[in-house]
């Protein structure tokens, strides 16, 4: 499959559409009295880390020409600076959920409380990123250019690929696309298509949200009213095909129709132990 993509996208979209009534309600109960409130982001960012647990083959890195299993489980997300002290630096910037394997939803809604707040600020929540991020920022375009190049290279050399999981432990990322149409009066998030740019670092899978949003929709052959969450699943076919993608989807799913045997009662249980 490396070979016949060659150096074509190998990235494929899709999207369905998920009732997410069960697990609306569930948050509603699990965030009473509780100071860092499991949002929507953080509770698909640890049912997409179980899912990517339980299917490690769609929890692949490719390193030049072969293909990495990373030990754990790392989300990207990004985060809007527009609106924030960190908007002067940048537009978008980046947090990391490391070893989601070791989290249980409590640490992650606590931890990315305290992650944006930072990364809002013009910070970086990366130490490591934020060296080179500055150092970037301070050198000439050609300067910039010939470091980024030597990254890639070391980045995409196979032998280096666990020192490179050691620095960036990141195996897909997870970004709320839709969401400015969230509560929009006659705008449906319906999907997206992304190419992921892999020149200085790959990852296997995308995910994308959208907002909530109140649909009418068959229920036993009834028109109902039912929360509605699209969710966009980008992946690389060179990793996965139509079918295990498929799969990943009914998976989580199934996690949002009962979270509380993933995470627990009380949102406590740490998800690599479920």
């Amino acid at each position: 499959m490396l070979w016949w993509f060659g150096k074509t996208n190998p990235y494929v979209s899709a999207t369905v559409a998920i009732d997410f009534g069960i697990p609306r309600d569930w948050l509603a109960r699990v965030n009473e009295g509780q100071e860092h409130r499991i949002t929507v982001n953080a509770l698909m960012a640890g049912a997409i880390g179980k899912v990517l647990l339980e299917f490690p083959v769609a929890n692949r890195r490719i390193v030049g020409t072969q293909i990495f299993q990373p030990p754990g489980v790392g989300v990207a997300m990004p985060v809007s600076l527009i609106g924030h002290e960190g908007e002067k630096r940048m537009e978008v910037s980046m947090m990391a959920l490391r070893g989601v394997e070791s989290l249980s939803l409590r640490d992650i809604a606590r931890i990315s409380k305290k992650d944006i707040a930072v990364e809002r600020t013009g910070k970086m929540t990366d130490a490591w990123s934020d060296r080179l991020t500055r150092i970037i920022e301070a050198s000439p375009d050609v300067v910039t250019r010939r470091i980024w190049n030597r990254m890639a290279a070391f980045n995409h050399n196979p032998l280096f690929a666990d020192k490179v999981w050691e620095m960036a432990p990141i195996t897909t990322a997870l970004s709320n696309v839709g969401s400015t149409y969230d509560g929009t009066p006659g705008i449906w998030f319906r999907g997206a298509a992304v190419s992921l740019p892999d020149r200085l670092m790959h990852v296997g899978t995308l995910w994308g949200l959208s907002g909530v949003v109140d649909e009418v929709v068959a229920v036993d052959g009834e028109p109902t009213v039912r929360p509605i969450l699209p969710v966009v699943l980008v992946f690389d076919h060179r990793l996965l095909d139509g079918y295990l993608a498929s799969q990943l989807f009914r998976r989580l799913t199934l996690i949002l129709r009962d979270p509380s045997s993933v995470f627990g009662e009380d949102a406590s249980r740490i998800i690599g132990d479920a």
